[in-house]
């Protein structure tokens, strides 16, 4: 193993505490990050959670402006180096990780460094991951991180599937980004 790479390990040392970035005013003109944290690309899972999250933000907050980021959870950014080049400009952050484990804590490692300088992070999972999504937070000082659980499973599913799925249980995401 190359001794440069730096896994994410979600039994690491407890990080000092952090607080939690502000909500932003839905009336604003926001930058919003859809970032597509899943390792299985061709599945579409990320970009169907990420589409439910848009057109929910979207509805109440007209005004907003969304990116789509492809991030490769096995790809070894500095996170905070990765946030600051990515996501400047941006106030919110939404990650899709999906089912997987690895997908999970890197999508959360790296919400919490967006967190660290002011931009609003959430990471929608399944309720698979959903305990190890709050673990990992925990565990880097972030307990309060918004996670979205989506309660099905994802494998099997279309792009639109996942989004409708999504969209029945993503109205919790409205309320914890937008004031």
């Amino acid at each position: 193993m190359d001794p440069d790479v730096e896994l994410v390990n979600p039994t690491a040392r407890v990080f000092s505490y952090r607080d939690l970035a502000p909500r932003v005013l839905a009336h604003h003109h926001s930058q919003i990050a859809l970032v597509d944290g899943t390792l299985n690309k061709s599945s579409l899972w990320g970009q169907g959670m990420l589409d439910a999250a848009e057109n929910s933000l979207s509805n109440r907050a007209p005004l907003a402006a969304f990116r789509r980021i492809d991030l490769n959870p096995l790809d070894n950014p500095q996170p905070d180096l990765w946030v600051a080049a990515t996501l400047g400009g941006s106030q919110i952050m939404i990650v899709a990780a999906g089912d997987c484990i690895t997908c999970t804590t890197r999508g959360v490692r790296d919400a919490v460094y967006a967190n660290d300088v002011g931009i609003l992070a959430v990471c929608l999972v399944t309720g698979a991951v959903a305990e190890i999504a709050t673990a990992v937070a925990t565990r880097y000082g972030l307990p309060d991180l918004p996670v979205v659980a989506i309660r099905t499973s994802l494998f099997g599913k279309s792009r639109e599937e996942v989004s409708s799925t999504a969209a029945e249980e993503i109205g919790s995401l409205v309320d914890q980004v937008f004031i």
